[in-house]
């Protein structure tokens, strides 16, 4: 059986997880569409790295940040997780992004 002072501690290991978890779900609120849990194994790479990945140029990487496609972070310098380019290159797929209108190849 368990005394009560167990029990407290309990519910006060209880309230925390609680409160981690409501702070998680406002942090997230409204980006359920493009939140992807990242891990400390996610690298984070610079445009020269997508450019390169991507096989185009710096500025063309650049054109995407600014207009909202490849979301980023600034560290220093623009950043972009690895697992965001990923989730890009899957939205994307089969569309003409050149241009300022988006375009579904045919």
């Amino acid at each position: 059986m368990l005394s009560i002072e167990e029990l407290d501690g309990i519910l006060e290991r209880v309230e925390k997880i609680k409160s981690t978890i409501k702070d998680i779900d406002e942090l997230t609120q409204g980006r359920e569409d493009k939140f992807i849990p990242a891990s400390f194994n996610d690298r984070l790479l610079t445009v020269a790295d997508v450019a390169e990945r991507l096989k185009t140029s710096e500025n063309q990487v650049r054109s995407l940040l600014n207009k909202g496609f490849l979301p980023y972070l600034v560290i220093g310098t623009q950043k972009i997780r690895e697992s965001t380019l990923v989730k890009f290159l899957s939205e994307y797929d089969g569309y003409n992004l050149n241009g300022e209108e988006i375009r579904k190849i045919s």
